[in-house]
C-alpha cells in the first residue's frame, strides 16, 4: 500500500476526531478498548488539549450495555452465569433421559454417542441461547415448503425445544434475555461516532437500531475509505523460518528505537497465535533488551495460582496418580505450610512407584498410595506422609464431592487453613485466588437466588475459571504485544503483525453461526462478508510491517493471499549489523581469553568494525556484550592464565579427607584392622577414573546424579538386576555341590521335578527381595507377580545353554561362590588392597576355575578387556578393568600359588552367550591362527597385479595384525601387568592429590562430550578444532 493510502484510515480518524473534539455532546465508539484509550492519548500528545475526559472514547462493548438498552418492566435481565447454569442443567436433563431410556430432550444437537460427555457442550449451548429468538423470527417467516424449514427436521425440533425451555424458565425466574427485545437506542442528546462496526461480529443485530437514530449516530465503514490498492500490494516478507522471523523483527524495533528515535510505547507486536507465540516473543524481546508489556489475558488456571483448583480435580479425575499428586504437591505459586512434608511424600510415591492406582480381582480400586505408604516395609518411616496423604485426599474428596457452590467455598477455606500458609502469599497470587473465589461467591448467590443446581458444580467452577483471563498491572512500559485484532484501529504508530498466514488472519462474520451453511441458506441469510481485509487495511498506517514463515512454531503456513510476498533473510545469512547477540557470538569465538598467546597464537584486538569486516578471515570482531559479561570473561580468563601448573587440579583439604575416608577408613572397617589406613581399590573406582578423575570425583566421591522426582514402573537396570538375582539365588543353592547338567537333548534330568521348581523358587525370591530398587511397591510386586513364569521360562532356557558339557559349557561344575565380595592386599607390601564382588565362581573337577560376569545385554569387546600381544605394558591401554581385577583378585587370595583360573568371560543373558576373555588351551591356538592369516595376507599383498588390489589386501593384512583373539591364563599376563600399571597410577594420584585430567589421556569427542557432568565441569577441551 503506498504512503498516501496506508495513510487512508489514519487520517479520517485524526480528522473526524479533530473537527468534532471541541462538541462535548460527541463521543467516539472504537471496536475494542485498546482503540479507544489510544486515540484519547493522541488526542493529548498531537492537539491542544491537555486534558480529555476518558468517556469520549468508548469501546465498543461498553457502548451496547450503556446506550443500546432493553427495558422489561419487573423482570432483570439475565446473568451471564445462570445462562451457562441453564444450559448445564438441561443438558443433564437430556442425559438422565437417554440413561433411563426415556424419549431424550435433543435428538440432533446432542449425538446420544456422546451423551456421556454431553455437559463438555455447555459453552456451545450457552452460547446459542441469546440468538434463539433471531433464529425464531426467521424460522416463522421461512419457506414451509422447504422441509429444512420445519419441525420434522430434527435440529429445528430441538432448536425449538431449547428456544421453548429456555423462555419457560425465564419466565418462571422473573427474567428476560437481552438479545431477545427489541433494542432502544437511548441518546441523550449525545452524537455518537461509530468507525468501523462493519468489522463487529454482532452490529448486524443492533443496526435497526441505529437506522431509527440517524441524527444522533453517525457510522464510519470501511467500504466509506477510499483505498485505491487492490489484492496483493501490501509488501510482506516472508521468512524460511519463525526464529529467524522472531529475530528480524526484534532487529527492525531496536532500528525504529535507535536510529529513528521511536519510544518503545510507540510500537506494537501483533500476533495472532498468542497461546503458541507468547513464549517465544517474550524470549526473543528480553535476548535483545527490548522492554516490552503482553496486552493479552492469561486464563486463570495456567501458570498462576489458580491453576491448583485444576490440580485438585486432577487428583480425583485420575484417582489419585503420581503425577497428579506430584503436580498438586509441588506447585509453587501458592505457599506450603509444610514443603519439606509434602516433597517427602512425593519422593515416597517416586520410591514405591504409586503411579496409579489399580483394581484388584474382586473388581475394587485399590490405592496404591495407601497400600505402599502403610505396607510392612515402609510403616515404620513414612507414617507422617501417610498421614499427610490422607489428610489431602479427604480434603480433596471434599472438594470434588461437593453438591452446591457454597460447599465448595467451605472445602478451599479448610483446605486452606490446613495446607497453605496464608500469611505467605504473593500479592499477585492473592489477587488471582481472589478473583477466583469472587466467581465463586456469584455462582453460590445464583444458586441461592434462582434454585438451581448441577451435579458437578466443582467441574462448573473450572470450566468458567478457564474460560476467563486476567492481566496484571504492568509495572514498566515498553513495545506492546497484542493479540491479533485487539489494536487494528488503535493510533499506534508502529505496528508489527507476524505469523500473518492465511488460516490465522481468515476472520467471516457469520449470522446465527451455529447452524449449518444449508440451513442459513434455506432461511435466507447471507453467508457473510469476509472481515480479514478489513483487518489488515486497518493495521496498514504509517508504518507498517507484515512478515510471515513458512515453518512456523505450530507447522507449516502459507501468507495470506491479500499481501505482495518478498523474501526475507534465512537463518544462515549475514546477520544486521545491530544483531550484538551475533558479534557477542563471534566474540566469544574468537580468542578473547588471551590464552592463545600462551600458545603463540596471536590474540585479535577487539574493536567496533562495520559489517564488511564482519565476516573477513581474521578479521577483529566488535566488542558488543554488556560490562557484566566483559567483567566475568575477564576475571575467568586471569584464572586460565594464571594457571601455568596443574596446581587448581589438587583436592582441597575438605575434598581430600572426604576421598581418604572413603577409601580407606570406610571400606577398610570390613575387614582387619590394619587395613584402615591403606588404599581400596574397586574396578568401579578405576572405571570412572581413567582417564578423567573429575569424573570419578563427581560419580563416586560426591555422587552428584541428577534431582527427579519422575518415575517409572520399571527403571531401566531392574530387568537386569532381577535376572542378576535369580541366578545368585540359584548358584548360591548350589554352593560347595556340582550344577545340573544337560542331556543331549538339551533338557534337564527330571527337569519339571527338580529345576524348574527351583528356578520358580528363586524368581519368587528375587522380585520380593528388599535389595531391588522397586522394593516396597505394591504395583510393580502386582505386575511382577504375573511375570514370575516368564522370568522362570528365560532363566531355565539361559541355564540349559550354561549348563551344557563341558567343553561347551559348565554343567557339573562345582559352585566356589555367587556375588561374594573380595577385599585382598596387594603383593607390594600390601600398600594398597583391591576389592571386588564376582558374579560367580566355579571349579572342575582338576580343580580348574572360572570366573564368570553376567550381562544383560552386551559385553565388553575384547580389545578393550586384553592388551595385545607384542604391546608394552608400560605405554598399553586398558579400558575395562571387570576381568583383570576378578582373576587379580583371585590370585591374591591364593597367594604363592600358581594361578588355578582357566576360564574368565562375560554370559551374556538376552542371547544366551559367553564371551571369553581367558579361555583354557586357546593361546597357542590363536597364536598360530593369528600367524597364518598374517602370512597369508603377505602372500596376497606381493601377489596383487592390477590395480585395487594392493589396497584390498593391505587392509586385510592390517586387520589380521590387530585382531585379538581369547586367551589362555598365561597369555593374560601382559594385560595383568598393565591393570597393576594403572592401580599404582591410582594409588599415586590419590596419595598425591593430583586429579588433572590432562594426564590421563582424555578423548574430548569421546570422553567429554558424552559426559554426563560436562555441564558442570570447568575443563577446555576441543571438539572438531573448536574449543569448548
Amino acid at each position: 500500500m503506498s504512503e498516501s493510502e496506508s495513510t487512508g484510515i489514519s487520517d479520517l480518524i485524526e480528522s473526524t476526531i479533530k473537527e468534532n473534539l471541541k462538541n462535548e455532546n460527541v463521543f467516539f465508539i472504537f471496536p475494542t478498548d485498546t482503540d479507544a484509550s489510544s486515540w484519547a492519548n493522541w488526542v493529548i500528545t498531537h492537539t491542544q488539549k491537555r486534558a480529555v475526559p476518558a468517556e469520549r472514547f468508548i469501546a465498543w462493548d461498553k457502548f451496547k450495555g450503556e446506550s443500546i438498552r432493553v427495558v422489561r418492566k419487573g423482570k432483570n435481565s439475565i446473568p451471564s452465569l445462570l445462562r451457562k447454569l441453564f444450559a448445564v442443567h438441561i443438558l443433564e436433563k437430556n442425559q438422565e433421559a437417554v440413561r433411563s431410556h426415556l424419549p431424550p430432550v435433543f435428538e440432533s444437537l446432542i449425538s446420544t454417542d456422546f451423551v456421556d460427555n454431553s455437559v463438555s457442550f455447555s459453552s456451545w449451548i450457552s452460547g446459542i441461547l441469546p440468538s434463539l429468538a433471531v433464529w425464531k423470527r426467521y424460522f416463522d417467516a421461512a419457506d414451509k415448503s422447504n422441509e429444512k424449514n420445519t419441525l420434522s427436521d430434527k435440529e429445528n425440533a430441538d432448536l425449538f425445544k431449547l428456544y421453548t425451555e429456555y423462555g419457560s424458565f425465564l419466565e418462571t425466574n422473573g427474567l428476560f434475555e437481552p438479545s431477545w427485545e427489541e433494542a432502544d437506542f437511548i441518546s441523550d442528546n449525545k452524537i455518537y461516532v461509530i468507525f468501523f462496526p462493519d468489522i463487529l461480529e454482532d452490529f448486524y443485530e443492533y443496526r435497526a437500531a441505529f437506522e431509527k437514530a440517524k441524527e444522533n449516530v453517525k457510522l464510519i465503514f470501511m467500504d466509506d475509505i477510499d483505498i485505491k490498492s487492490p489484492d496483493g500490494t501490501l509488501p510482506l516478507t516472508l521468512y524460511t523460518n519463525s526464529r529467524t522471523e522472531l529475530r528480524e523483527t526484534a532487529l527492525k524495533i531496536r532500528r525504529l528505537h535507535e536510529k529513528d528515535g521511536v519510544e518503545w510505547t510507540d510500537i506494537a507486536i501483533n500476533v495472532p497465535d498468542m497461546e503458541t507465540y507468547r513464549p517465544y516473543v517474550e524470549r526473543e524481546l528480553e535476548l535483545y533488551c527490548i522492554p516490552f508489556v503482553v496486552r493479552s489475558g492469561s486464563p486463570y488456571t495456567r501458570n498462576c495460582a489458580g491453576q491448583i483448583f485444576c490440580e485438585i480435580r486432577a487428583c480425583r479425575q485420575n484417582d489419585y496418580s503420581y503425577d497428579s499428586v506430584r503436580a498438586l504437591l509441588t506447585d509453587g505459586y501458592v505457599p506450603w505450610k509444610e514443603k519439606q512434608c509434602n516433597e517427602n511424600l512425593v519422593r515416597e510415591g517416586c520410591n514405591r512407584k504409586c503411579i496409579c492406582s489399580y483394581k484388584d480381582e474382586s473388581g475394587r480400586t485399590v490405592d496404591v498410595w495407601e497400600k505402599a505408604l502403610s505396607s510392612a516395609v515402609t510403616k515404620n518411616t513414612a507414617q507422617r506422609e501417610l498421614e499427610m496423604y490422607r489428610k489431602l485426599k479427604k480434603s480433596i474428596d471434599r472438594f470434588c464431592g461437593a453438591k452446591t457452590f457454597a460447599e465448595i467455598q467451605n472445602s478451599w477455606f479448610a483446605f486452606k487453613d490446613l495446607f497453605l500458609a496464608e500469611e505467605e502469599f504473593s500479592e499477585e497470587s492473592d489477587l488471582i485466588l481472589g478473583q477466583c473465589l469472587s466467581i465463586l461467591a456469584s455462582l453460590s448467590d445464583i444458586e441461592n437466588t434462582y434454585d438451581i443446581h448441577i451435579k458437578d458444580p466443582y467441574s462448573f467452577f473450572i470450566s468458567e475459571l478457564e474460560e476467563k483471563t486476567y492481566q496484571l498491572q504492568p509495572k514498566t512500559d515498553g513495545v506492546s504485544v497484542f493479540a491479533y485484532k485487539v489494536s487494528a484501529a488503535s493510533a499506534v504508530p508502529h505496528q508489527f503483525v507476524i505469523d500473518a498466514n492465511q488460516k490465522d488472519l481468515s476472520i467471516r462474520h457469520k449470522p446465527l453461526s451455529f447452524l449449518t451453511k444449508e440451513k442459513r441458506k434455506a432461511l435466507g441469510l447471507e453467508e457473510g462478508v469476509p472481515a480479514d481485509r478489513a483487518f489488515i487495511r486497518l493495521y496498514a498506517k504509517k508504518s507498517s510491517y507484515f512478515s510471515c514463515a513458512e515453518n512456523s512454531f505450530s507447522g507449516f503456513k502459507i501468507p495470506h493471499s491479500f499481501f505482495n510476498v518478498g523474501s526475507g533473510l534465512d537463518s544462515d545469512k549475514a546477520p544486521y549489523e545491530e544483531d550484538f547477540i551475533k558479534y557477542e557470538e563471534a566474540f566469544f569465538k574468537s580468542d578473547f581469553t588471551g590464552l592463545g598467546s600462551k600458545s603463540g597464537i596471536p590474540t585479535p584486538a577487539v574493536k567496533p568494525v562495520s559489517q564488511s569486516d564482519f565476516s573477513k578471515p581474521g578479521g577483529n570482531f566488535p566488542c558488543r556484550i554488556t560490562e557484566g559479561q566483559k567483567e566475568c570473561f575477564e576475571r575467568w580468563k586471569q584464572v586460565q592464565v594464571s594457571a601455568d601448573n596443574d596446581s587448581k587440579y589438587f583436592a582441597s583439604e575438605t575434598l581430600a579427607f572426604k576421598i581418604n575416608y572413603m577409601l580407606c577408613e570406610d571400606r577398610g572397617k570390613h575387614t582387619e584392622p590394619s587395613s584402615c589406613d591403606k588404599i581400596h581399590v574397586t574396578e568401579s573406582d578405576m572405571k570412572q577414573f581413567f582417564p578423567c578423575p573429575r569424573k570419578w570425583i563427581f560419580s563416586r566421591v560426591l555422587k552428584l546424579e541428577e534431582d527427579s522426582l519422575d518415575t517409572d514402573l520399571m527403571n531401566p537396570s531392574d530387568d537386569g538386576n532381577i535376572c542378576h538375582k535369580v541366578l545368585e539365588l540359584f548358584m548360591n543353592r548350589h554352593k560347595g555341590k556340582q550344577l545340573p547338567q544337560t542331556l543331549e537333548d538339551g533338557t534337564f534330568l527330571n527337569e519339571e521335578a527338580t529345576v524348574r521348581p527351583l528356578v520358580l523358587e528363586c524368581v519368587e525370591d528375587a522380585i520380593n527381595s528388599p535389595e531391588m530398587s522397586f522394593s516396597g511397591s505394591p504395583l510393580v510386586s502386582l505386575v511382577l507377580e504375573s511375570q514370575k513364569k516368564s522370568y522362570a521360562d528365560q532363566t531355565l532356557e539361559l541355564l540349559k545353554e550354561f549348563c551344557k558339557p563341558p567343553p561347551h559349557g559348565f554343567g557339573g561344575h562345582v559352585v566356589y561362590a555367587a556375588e561374594e565380595w573380595f577385599n585382598e592386599a596387594s603383593l607390594d607390601g600390601g600398600e594398597h588392597y583391591l576389592m571386588g564382588k564376582i558374579d560367580c565362581i566355579l571349579c572342575d573337577d582338576a580343580g580348574g576355575v572360572s570366573i564368570v560376569d553376567y550381562k544383560l545385554k552386551n559385553s565388553p569387546p575384547l580389545k578393550d578387556c586384553i592388551v595385545a600381544e607384542g604391546k608394552d605394558t608400560a605405554t598399553a591401554e586398558l579400558s575395562d578393568f571387570q576381568i583383570p581385577m576378578y582373576i587379580s583378585l583371585w590370585n591374591l587370595k591364593h597367594k604363592g600359588k600358581k594361578s588355578s583360573v582357566r576360564n574368565a568371560l562375560f554370559f551374556t543373558i538376552r542371547d544366551k552367550k559367553k564371551h571369553f576373555i581367558v579361555k583354557e588351551g586357546e593361546d597357542t591356538a590363536s597364536k598360530a591362527q593369528a600367524a597364518t592369516e598374517t602370512a597369508h595376507a603377505d602372500t596376497a599383498q606381493a601377489t596383487a597385479g592390477i590395480a585395487g588390489t594392493t589396497h584390498i589386501a593391505s587392509g586385510t593384512a592390517r586387520a589380521a595384525k590387530t585382531k585379538i583373539k581369547e586367551v589362555d591364563i598365561d597369555g593374560f599376563n601382559p594385560t595383568l601387568e598393565c591393570f597393576n600399571r594403572y592401580v599404582k597410577q591410582f594409588t599415586e594420584d590419590v596419595q598425591s592429590n593430583n586429579f588433572s585430567p590432562k594426564n590421563k589421556k582424555v578423548r574430548p569427542f569421546k570422553d567429554c562430550l558424552g559426559c554426563v557432568f560436562s555441564n558442570i565441569c570447568r575443563t577446555n577441551f576441543e571438539i572438531s578444532g573448536e574449543k569448548i
